[in-house]
């Protein structure tokens, strides 16, 4: 049986272009190859699946990537060099079983302190449970969060996922995901205190399940806007056409809808014409948002999509304000994460699969900022492994590289 392994990888995408890229740097898209083996670091931690979901990078250059080995939460900090940081937990690595059950972190953030901010879910007794736990910058569970570090709490009747975290300026903590109710999912969301407690003044005594008025819906993935406002992304399936569409709600900072956002709160669009998701979502400094996942048309593709502050389509961006991209010689793309570049352009991570042998491979592709593919780099597409590999998570590095973690079978 093939197994998952951790996969850190540093790819050369220079945020200005120029003649005379730096020593040790292919061309766009291609691998740095400065960087751990050939450019990636990949890691087997247990003889289960280890897989890497997001990553972010630290002041110094060093980063720090969450996800799971063999069912329990790891969170691994790498040197610049993409060697294991020996400074951190035990030799570079944490691993957290949060409730004797199988655990997942999802996503992470980095506070002004160096804390760092894990979010996901923890399976307690049959029922998961959303997960928030914070760490010390040693990689110790922080004592002055939750209970031991960590605070888990059910949501909805069952299921409770979270997929994204944002941090308040104020220590607040928000992190979205999905909770089932009467069989089906919602859009889900908690918010705590600095201290872990959840947030009383937050919704209903600290948590949000929107129903979008679908079957079914989740969120992937959430950030928090200048003024406090919340942008939830993911998917709403409608029984009308049944079939999954890009879903977007804001919210105010109490946690109830902003009625100023599409006149409900809540947009839900078609991007292709067949089970489509956004993944991940992001807001650009003049405050439109920028959505990204797949799309089907005559087969999955990236899927990409920008909003004006009020939610309406972007008419000025790809066709509509959608833009949808196959890879060659694929079947079908996903991306999984978004960033965005200083100089505006919008780069997407994922993989997609090949027509031949139907193995998935990582899968980038950049975008001019009126999401016309950038023709300096495209998209493109690196086979890793013999069995497969996939990217989760993408950073841009304040030195113009873009880390991405993700996993290799």
């Amino acid at each position: 049986m093939r197994t998952r392994c951790f996969q850190v990888l540093f790819l050369a995408l220079p945020l200005f272009l120029v003649l005379g890229v730096a020593t040790g740097h292919a061309a766009p898209g291609g691998f740095d190859f400065s960087f751990g083996t050939g450019g990636s670091t990949i890691t087997s931690f247990s003889t289960g699946e280890d897989i890497a979901e997001a990553v972010v990078e630290l002041s110094d250059g060093r980063f720090v990537a969450v996800g799971a080995a063999g069912g329990d939460i790891l969170v691994m900090r790498y040197l610049s060099d993409g060697s294991l940081d020996p400074a951190f937990g035990t030799g570079g690595q944490v691993v957290f079983d949060i409730a004797k059950g199988e655990d997942l972190g999802t996503d992470l953030a980095l506070q002004p302190d160096g804390k760092i901010v894990v979010a996901g879910f923890a399976t307690v007794g049959l029922t998961r449970h959303f997960l928030i736990l914070r760490l010390l910058p040693d990689g110790n569970p922080d004592p002055d969060f939750g209970t031991g570090g960590w605070m888990t709490t059910p949501a909805g009747d069952d299921h409770a996922v979270l997929a994204g975290v944002a941090l308040q300026p104020d220590g607040g903590i928000v992190a979205a995901g999905r909770a089932r109710v009467t069989g089906y999912d919602q859009f889900a969301l908690v918010r705590t205190l600095a201290d872990g407690t959840l947030d009383a003044g937050f919704g209903n005594d600290g948590m949000v399940l929107t129903d979008i008025g679908s079957r079914s819906e989740e969120a992937n993935d959430l950030f928090l806007q200048p003024d406090g406002k919340i942008v939830a992304c993911g998917m709403s399936f409608s029984a009308l056409s049944n079939s999954e569409d890009y879903a977007l709600v804001r919210y105010l900072p109490d946690g109830s809808l902003d009625s100023s956002f599409d006149g409900d709160g809540k947009v839900v669009t078609p991007v292709g014409t067949f089970h489509e998701s956004a993944n991940a979502c992001l807001i650009q400094p003049d405050g439109k948002i920028v959505a990204a996942g797949n799309a089907y048309l005559s087969g999955t593709r990236f899927g990409l999509v920008r909003y004006l502050s009020s939610g309406a389509l972007d008419s000025s961006f790809g066709t509509g304000g959608k833009v949808t991209t196959a890879f060659s010689s694929t079947v079908a793309a996903d991306a999984t994460d978004l960033a965005l570049q200083p100089d505006g352009k919008i780069i997407l991570g994922g993989l997609s699969y090949s027509s031949q042998g139907n193995q998935p491979a990582i899968s980038l592709a950049r975008y001019l900022a009126n999401g016309a593919l950038d023709p300096s780099m495209g998209a493109v597409r690196r086979a890793l492994g013999t069995g497969g590999s996939s990217l989760s998570g993408i950073a841009v590095t304040h030195d113009n590289r873009l880390i991405a973690v993700g996993w290799l079978l």
